[in-house]
């Protein structure tokens, strides 16, 4: 029975956390022994009780508007809040009627039968214990470590910063070379001192520069973790700092934290883009192809091919882009092109096929941007009417024969080594080859805004993480393997290989468990959206991962002819 009681006691019906959004109840009363938050037939003693109820709850009660009970009928006319303090009440119950005017309830009684919960409280009222008081327990301990770590979040005082810079060893020389005078000669430690002595000065036992504090080195760590409290930038947390305090190598420190922050990298925005590294001019048509699917779109898919030399565009109407009718080379990492089927028919037909970074469709972007030319071309011809078929085929012509803005000559012209005949007269292209220039041109232009980034094998670095997570986390922590080309890595991520574009990698300065490369033959490569559990690859890592020639990324100036400024 006595368990019984102990766990009605201290279940939620009893006992609850306070919610400010519920409406508040008070119940007082007091007994011949004693008061509790709730009654007795002696109303100068249900007051006391109601007093003693307010005061112990006031951080719940002060600005709220809730409800008094009393089992007590004069206390609700005397009380009242409606009615007034009676001229002839006693001086002390108008003195406890003032005390109750800070505050914004409403008084009800309440009969004695139904007021068990305060009732029972005035009637068990808990005297001194001295064996209590007297013994040391292990909870008192507790608390009190409790409350040392929970001062040390307290903001620092002028005072505990003058108390620590006589403590600490290199201050204290400060201190006094400020006020006798600093030698001739002077320690390493000493230097930064040196170098602003005719600005320090001593102000209530602490140094100062200018407005600045000199920060003791016990409290630097301190200071610097609330002030990266909100996860700032390094600019914004020196600027801050600049304000208020001040040591040797304080921005030094600020930069080393925010690089070792993992929420902050983790976090950050995209790096400075690598240069632009272009793709090869092919010296024929249908030497390199771009592909890519195009849709859902009037419940048709369209694979999109593009000649990289002649810019020939071929559409194909799908109904369904399955994995064996994609037999035919850049892509993305689309199903239908990283399947075993697609895989297999390029290793048997001797296609060299390579497949973009993940979340980097820049690196397909020829095929990405005539995806957005026939999606247009469509659009805008069915709303005129007509059949798509119809519509396609008209667009395909126009756009063939159309000289291009890059190549100075139609598609069809530099695939099919001649010019279609249509009602119009072509134009005849120029004596040179003006799309190096305008290349050059885009290139250099592009360049002003980047930066060329350098990794080496086994760096520790941090890459763009574009799984589905609830967290939403935007870089992983993981390690270079090895280099494909001259901008993508494959990076290790805990049992897996990813494969990075530059632009998707940048340095870590501090280190996690899985910075140990061991590889495990079933490790897997993750390209973006690819299911390996539908798929399976015939070749190894070793096989996909080629050593390229990494060439210069200097730009040569075109030579000007005169034909041109003509």
């Amino acid at each position: 029975t006595f368990k019984n009681i102990k766990q009605c006691l201290t279940s939620p019906l009893a006992l609850t956390h306070y919610d400010p959004s519920l409406p508040l109840v008070l119940a007082a009363d007091a007994s011949n022994s004693g008061v509790g938050a709730v009654i007795y037939h002696r109303y100068p003693d249900e007051a006391l009780a109601i007093i003693y109820g307010v005061q112990k709850f006031d951080q719940f009660l002060r600005g709220r508007r809730f409800t008094l009970l009393t089992d007590h009928k004069p206390l609700i006319t005397i009380f009242g809040p409606k009615k007034g303090i009676p001229t002839t009440s006693a001086n002390r119950l108008q003195r406890t009627a003032l005390r109750l005017m800070g505050y914004g309830y409403d008084i009800e009684y309440r009969s004695t039968f139904n007021f068990g919960h305060a009732d029972v409280l005035s009637r068990l009222p808990i005297g001194p214990d001295k064996a209590f008081d007297n013994q040391d327990p292990g909870e008192i301990r507790v608390v009190a470590s409790i409350q040392q770590d929970s001062q040390q979040d307290l903001p620092l005082r002028a005072a505990q910063i003058a108390k620590a810079t006589q403590k600490d060893l290199i201050l204290i020389q400060v201190y006094k070379f400020i006020l006798s005078g600093w030698p001739l000669s002077i320690s390493d430690n000493l230097q930064p001192y040196y170098r602003i002595r005719n600005d320090l000065s001593t102000s209530h036992g602490c140094i100062t520069w200018g407005l600045r504090t000199i920060i003791p080195t016990c409290f630097r760590i301190h200071l610097l973790n609330y002030l990266h409290l909100s996860h700032p930038g390094m600019i914004r947390m020196k600027v801050y700092a600049r304000r208020y305090f001040w040591w040797p190598f304080i921005d030094k420190e600020i930069e080393d934290l925010v690089r070792k922050c993992p929420s902050c990298t983790k976090n950050s925005k995209q790096p400075i883009k690598a240069p632009l590294s272009p793709w090869p001019v092919p010296s024929q048509p249908w030497q390199r192809i771009h592909i890519d699917f195009m849709g859902k779109f009037m419940n048709l898919y369209f694979l999109i091919i593009v000649d990289a030399y002649s810019k020939w565009i071929e559409v194909i109407t799908m109904q369904n882009p399955s994995n064996k009718s994609t037999i035919l080379i850049v892509s993305d990492n689309g199903n239908q092109f990283t399947s075993a089927e697609f895989t297999e028919f390029c290793t048997r037909n001797g296609i060299k096929h390579i497949t973009t970074s993940p979340g980097h469709p820049q690196s397909n972007g020829q095929a990405e941007r005539y995806v957005d030319i026939v999606k247009s071309a469509l659009t805008k011809g069915l709303y005129n009417g007509g059949k798509i078929d119809d519509i396609l085929s008209n667009f395909l012509f126009c756009y063939r024969t159309t000289p291009h803005a890059t190549t100075k000559s139609s598609p069809a012209e530099l695939f099919l080594k001649q010019q279609i005949r249509t009602i119009f007269d072509l134009l005849r292209p120029d004596t040179f080859d003006p799309s190096y220039t305008t290349r050059c041109r885009y290139i250099k232009n592009f360049d002003r805004h980047t930066k060329e980034r350098y990794f080496e094998k086994n760096n520790k670095v941090l890459v763009r993480d574009f799984r589905n997570n609830s967290n939403k986390i935007k870089w992983t922590p993981g390690v270079l393997i090895n280099q494909q080309g001259s901008r993508l890595w494959f990076v290790k991520v805990g049992n897996h290989i990813w494969r990075r574009h530059e632009n998707q990698i940048k340095h870590r300065e501090w280190s996690t468990d899985d910075d140990v490369i061991t590889l495990d033959p079933t490790t897997m490569i993750e390209t973006g959206t690819i299911d390996r559990n539908k798929c399976s690859s015939s070749s190894s890592i070793s096989d996909q991962v080629s050593d390229t020639i990494r060439r210069s990324a200097r730009l040569k100036k075109p030579v000007h002819r005169l034909i041109e400024e003509i």
